[in-house]
């Protein structure tokens, strides 16, 4: 199994070649008016990766948050965010006795690592990653499930849609 920061450095980036392909007038679009937009689904993302991760090893969480919300300064914060994640330690072995806690909308939570992880972490990173592939989409950027997960490879002009898997 990939180490945790190895994970997160692949999806990471992932989103970089992602905000390469997505126009700028894309930014502003949200799959609904009460959903966060593009823009904003991006950083919360890219915050995601170390809110999850610096606790688990220990470190003081920076404060890499995007200025504004444009391609240049959401290139920075990934960017730093990138630099600085490679510099943390590996994290290896749950703690189950070391208990994290976090905010999550309105709700507290006091979690174990291995729950902090797997049921509240990886969710919300890959939650809001999925809704910046989707909003582009929904916005016509051709992109594909390899864009997104940097695995999956279709030839050029193919669509699901009537063809035969």
């Amino acid at each position: 199994m990939p180490e945790l920061k190895a994970v997160f450095q692949h999806y990471l980036q992932q989103l970089n070649g992602l905000l390469q392909r997505i126009p700028d007038d894309c930014f502003g679009a949200s799959l609904a008016p009460d959903m966060l937009n593009l823009a904003e689904q991006v950083r919360t993302a890219i915050q995601f990766s170390l809110r999850v991760y610096c606790p688990l090893v220990r470190q003081t969480l920076p404060d890499f948050e995007a200025a504004a919300l444009s391609r240049a300064e959401l290139q920075h914060q990934l960017d730093k965010t990138q630099a600085f994640l490679a510099q943390l330690p590996d994290w290896q072995i749950a703690d189950e006795s070391h208990r994290i806690r976090e905010r999550a909308g309105f709700a507290d939570l006091e979690l174990s690592e291995t729950e902090f992880v797997h049921l509240y972490g990886l969710p919300n990173f890959y939650f809001h990653l999925s809704m910046v592939y989707a909003i582009a989409r929904s916005q016509g950027v051709p992109l594909s499930k390899g864009d997104f997960d940097g695995w999956h490879r279709y030839p050029d002009g193919f669509s699901f849609v009537g063809s035969e898997r």
